[in-house]
């Protein structure tokens, strides 16, 4: 953990000196390099470097969990005031801060002198008394403008999405409110749908993001919050999280897994954690063997792959017991084997809680045949706990995905080094040759690089066309058989419409993840062609490098409004039914598609439509893929290429109109070949900089 803050200094001096060399050879404004993709591939590492989502249903003990991983018991609110039904972030700052977003778009903001913990639960809290409520397919329907009406109409859909049996009258109180319990009626303005908190963490947690996500529901369908978060956000690790204490069902558990999953891009996946809660509690600790066992059978293998030795079982509250209690405060827990103990600070729930997990682990050290005393109860806490181990894990991780951005910014860095130098040799060669060479002759090896230049320029723009015209839409159609084939596999094989609501989730999941590597891959040929065909086809001329990386975020930034799934399937009607039935989309419910499709008679019909409908959405998708992402990409590129053209030929064009005498040549001549100089010092300052010990 402490390497990733290491990091970040030293990208912040890397950007110094890459400035600082700029300004001191005289590079111009209008000359970026790749600046602007230098810029990108430094802000993780400037505003927050590493991202973990915490992804669980809502009986996993998220913020529990968070609090512990923060050791801070006062953090998030638990129990019965739980931040489950908003995303919830936490990074390390000097100071606290709360932003909390609401439905109808306004902002509370609290400061260092405000109580954020309270403030935070005061707007989060549920009382108790909801707890059977569906309390996130409630404020679903309230978000989007609907009241008490629509929600009991729709309460058999949300009965069978949530498995939760609906009371009306419970659900009347909550949505409209109860004066003398002082429940406030539920609007969009009392509906926290965001929570922003800035912390003065341990040092060790600076340049992390702690997200919470939404808790999932007993179907295990995530929300649009939390799949919109896995699928646009840079997500570096994430932790699955499973209540120990639970019976595991297995179809429940994979559904939420296998959901949240799909939206990871490559490298998160490769980061995925399985953490089982409530570790020190007897149901937990009486079937923890088989918990794991079924656990490495669902996801250590198949469409879900986690490694075996990052799969974990821990106890939030022992390890804030530890953490807050014993450790600072130099508490004996042997004190909880008493009976009618007090102890400043907890309550009698907290107290009658910790000793029957006490109990158990004393009972457990005596089987062990060890000595029932302080030193080895701590011991036992702490392995029980077992958020040593999953610090450790954590922070490894957390290092080896930063080092692969941290080592491609400083190689790109490098490369604009060893381009300013080649630029500085040329301009000395072509100095020389203006001095010791009569003017025509001088002219005549101009006009001859540039007519190499244009024919570089007209070579080199007709193969970027040709990789561009290479992802057409029907090229990029083929690419998705693989997918199509195993989802009419799956749906003419499905008996039941839950079965076919699962194919059509994991086929609607894979469009970001097929995205990315289609456009990887496009990049990557883009990327090779310019480093490859500048160097061979112009080994006398200097061109700055393409920023690829620009490129592809101004694409990116521009077709995110075009290529939404979602968005596409929302303008057809049936399609829009079906997403909304099955909470897919994130739209109102329409009772007259559940019962259209719940006719068992019309199984048969519904698996001709969707599979007709799904060849014609990756047709859809491909066209608006080449289009929004695929073209203006491959045609900023172009320009950027053009540009760099055109600034070279006003260079050598500049040098052959100077008017010098033979000292101001040598006098210019003399700064270049310090500048190279400067260069080489500067290469040696980055890469000595990016070595880590």
């Amino acid at each position: 953990m402490e390497q990733i803050k290491e990091l970040r200094n030293r990208v912040i001096k890397a950007n110094h000196l890459y400035d600082e060399l700029r300004a001191k050879i005289d590079i111009p404004e209008e000359e970026p390099y790749q600046r602007e993709g230098i810029q990108i591939l430094s802000e993780p590492f400037v505003k927050g470097v590493f991202t973990l989502a915490v992804i669980g249903q809502m009986s996993a003990g998220k913020s529990a969990f968070i609090n512990a991983l923060l050791e801070d018991e006062d953090l998030l609110p638990t129990g019965h005031f739980q931040t489950t039904c908003t995303l919830t972030e936490i990074v390390w700052a000097k100071e606290k801060r709360l932003r909390i977003t609401y439905g109808d778009g306004h902002i509370q903001e609290f400061g260092n002198d405000d109580n954020i913990s309270d403030e935070l639960k005061n707007a989060v809290a549920i009382p108790k008394r909801f707890d059977s409520l569906p309390i996130n397919h409630i404020h679903e329907f309230i978000l989007k403008g609907q009241g008490i009406k629509e929600i009991l109409a729709h309460k058999d859909v949300i009965k069978k999405l949530s498995k939760r049996n609906i009371d009306e009258e419970l659900v009347k109180e909550y949505v409209l409110g109860n004066a003398k319990e002082g429940i406030l009626p539920k609007t969009k303005a009392t509906i926290p749908v965001h929570v922003y908190m800035e912390y003065p963490l341990s040092d060790s947690y600076r340049g992390w993001r702690i997200v919470d996500t939404p808790g999932i529901g007993a179907l295990g369908g995530i929300d649009q919050t939390t799949k919109d978060f896995l699928a646009n956000d840079t997500v570096d690790a994430a932790i699955f999280m499973f209540n120990g204490a639970d019976h595991i069902e297995k179809t429940e558990l994979m559904e939420m897994v296998s959901n949240a999953f799909t939206q990871l891009s490559d490298v998160a996946k490769e980061r995925t954690f399985f953490v089982i809660t409530h570790a020190g509690t007897e149901t937990c600790r009486n079937n923890i063997d088989a918990t794991f066992k079924i656990a490495l059978q669902l996801f250590s293998e198949g469409e879900v792959t986690i490694p075996k030795e990052r799969f974990f079982a821990v106890d939030s509250m022992l390890s804030l017991l530890y953490d807050c209690a014993i450790a600072p405060n130099n508490l004996d827990p042997m004190i909880f084997d008493q009976r009618g103990v007090k102890i400043e600070g907890m309550s009698e729930e907290e107290i009658k809680m910790y000793r029957s997990m006490i109990v158990l682990l004393l009972d457990e050290l005596e089987k062990e045949q060890k000595e029932l005393n302080t030193e080895n109860l701590n011991k036992k806490i702490i392995e029980v706990a077992g958020f040593v181990a999953l610090k450790q894990a954590l922070g490894d991780f957390a290092r080896d995905a930063k080092m692969i951005a941290y080592n491609k910014l400083f190689d790109t860095i490098l490369l604009d080094f060893k381009a300013f130098g080649s630029k500085k040799l040329e301009e000395i060669e072509l100095w020389r040759s203006k001095m010791t060479k009569t003017p025509a002759e001088f002219e005549a090896d101009l006009e001859a690089k540039k007519k190499e230049i244009a024919k570089y320029r007209a070579n080199i723009l007709k193969k970027y066309n040709e990789i561009i015209l290479s992802y057409g839409a029907d090229v990029l159609d083929e690419m998705f058989d693989k997918s199509l084939t195993r989802f009419q596999k799956k749906v003419n094989t499905a008996t039941t419409l839950a079965e076919i609501d699962s194919a059509y989730a994991t086929f609607q999941d894979m469009f970001p993840i097929e995205e990315e590597l289609v456009m990887t891959k496009f990049l990557s040929e883009c990327r090779k062609l310019g480093e490859i065909e500048i160097s061979a086809a112009m080994p006398s001329i200097t061109l700055p490098p393409v920023d690829i990386e620009s490129a592809k975020q101004r694409a990116k930034k521009a077709a995110t409004t075009t290529k939404s799934y979602q968005a596409k399937v929302k303008k057809k009607g049936f399609w829009s039914g079906v997403s909304r039935l099955f909470g897919m989309g994130g739209y109102e419910y329409e009772t007259r598609y559940y019962d259209e499709i719940d006719d068992k008679k019309k199984l048969e019909s519904y698996r001709a439509i969707l599979i007709e409908g799904a060849k014609d959405t990756i047709k859809e998708f491909c066209q608006d893929l080449f289009v929004s992402y695929i073209q203006p990409t491959g045609k900023d590129i172009q320009k950027q290429l053009d540009r760099l053209v055109e600034q070279k030929m006003a260079e050598y064009d500049a040098i052959k109109h100077a008017m010098a005498s033979a000292q101001e040549i040598a006098d210019k001549i003399s700064k270049l070949e310090q500048d190279y100089k400067t260069v080489d010092e500067y290469k040696i300052k980055v890469n000595n900089l990016k070595k880590i010990a």
